[in-house]
Order: C-alpha cells, then structure tokens, then sequence
C-alpha cells in the first residue's frame, strides 16, 4: 500500500500543520534543511513540533546543481565535502535522530557531468564518513541510473549494503496518492514526486504543494 506525503518549500505554519494532520491523508512531509540553493530556512526548528503532531518527515538538503542551476559554477569536491558536512549539522542541530536518512536534492539535468558526479559523490562520502545520518537522493528519473550507481558505490565503500534510497521525480502525467513508486518508471523508487505544483484544500486550508507517495509511512527512517 502506497503511504502519501507532500512538500512544500515554505514552511506553511503551525495552524495549518495542525489543521492538514486532522483532515489530509498525508502521512509524511519533505522537511528543507537549506542548502546553498534553498536559502528559506522557515522549517528549521520544527522538526519535534511536525513529529509530535503524526506526521513522519523526509530531510531534504538542496545542494548545488549542474546544467544552468544554482550553484552550476560550484561543484567541486571541495564544495561537495563541506555541503555534506552541512547538511549533518543541520540535521543534528534540529535533533534528528541518528541514522535518519537525509536527501540530497539533483534537480533535472541532461547529462550528470563528471564535474557534478564528482562534487555529489563527496557530499555522499561527507555525510558517511561523519556517520551519524545516511544519504538518499531525490533526484529525475532522468537521472536514476547515473544517481543510483554513485549513492550504490559510495555506500558499499563504506559498508551499507541497503539498496540505494530514491524519492524520484518525473514519470507519467498521471498521478494519484494510490499509486506506487515504482509507476514513476524507476522500478527501485522508495518515494515517487508524481505531482508538482498544485493547491490542495483539507479542513478549510489550502496549501500549495508537490505531492509524493512512498514505499513506507517513514522514508526518512
């Protein structure tokens, strides 16, 4: 069965946590760390508050991008090794427990140059050699066997042999809080963003989300 969650860039505040927990059928939420390329840092800080009220949480860190992204000048290894070490003291700091998962976000590209391989694949060998959080990916299915192989190595090199963990974007037009993740087309998905953009109304609030479903109620667990 297929668990559904959202996210939303902004935080969208507490009343209106409160009021989707009550009326919404979503079971978990992207939780935005930051990063170089997502400067509103509202979720911060409201990680015990979101748990405290049902709903289960995705970490998400938005690191430089390659193409024309933001940050596309900036993917060196070096960059890569501090945006990881980055991301696990944001983690730590709003009290995550250890061996969450935490996301690195790839937004859409053509082709994952080397230069980008190199700058995530630090940022992957960051977050395991600090050891206290595991890395995932939110990446296109565009980019799911280049993405995989790269988490899968770094992973394996470090002594975790779980499969790679992918909350993937992209897939068939049509999309519904009952489908699987394996529909987005990348059969191994754990988390599928099937719909982008969109206002949504439950208990009287409406919130302008992306809406995801997952393998399990916890994908950040």
């Amino acid at each position: 069965m297929p668990h559904p969650g959202f996210d939303t860039s902004d935080y969208p505040g507490d009343d209106h946590m409160r009021t989707w927990k009550a009326h919404s059928p979503y079971e978990w939420v992207g939780y935005y760390l930051g990063g170089p390329c997502h400067s509103d840092h509202s979720w911060r800080g409201k990680r015990a508050f979101i748990e405290e009220l049902g709903f289960h949480i995705l970490p998400v860190f938005v690191g430089n991008q390659g193409g024309t992204g933001c940050g596309h000048g900036n993917l060196t290894p070096a960059r890569g090794a501090q945006d990881g070490k980055d991301a696990v003291a944001a983690m730590a700091a709003d009290g995550f427990p250890h061996l969450r998962y935490v996301y690195l976000d790839v937004e859409p590209v053509d082709v994952v140059t080397s230069v980008q391989q190199d700058y995530i694949r630090a940022w992957i060998e960051s977050v395991l050699q600090d050891a206290r959080y595991l890395p995932a990916m939110y990446l296109h299915r565009k980019n799911a066997d280049v993405l995989r192989n790269i988490l899968t190595q770094e992973l394996h090199a470090h002594g975790h042999h779980a499969p790679a963990r992918m909350w993937v974007c992209g897939g068939p037009a049509s999309f519904s809080i009952n489908d699987v993740p394996g529909r987005s087309t990348v059969p191994d998905a754990f988390a599928w963003q099937g719909e982008l953009d969109t206002n949504h109304t439950f208990g009287g609030v409406t919130i302008h989300i992306d809406q995801s479903v997952s393998l399990t109620p916890t994908p950040g667990e």
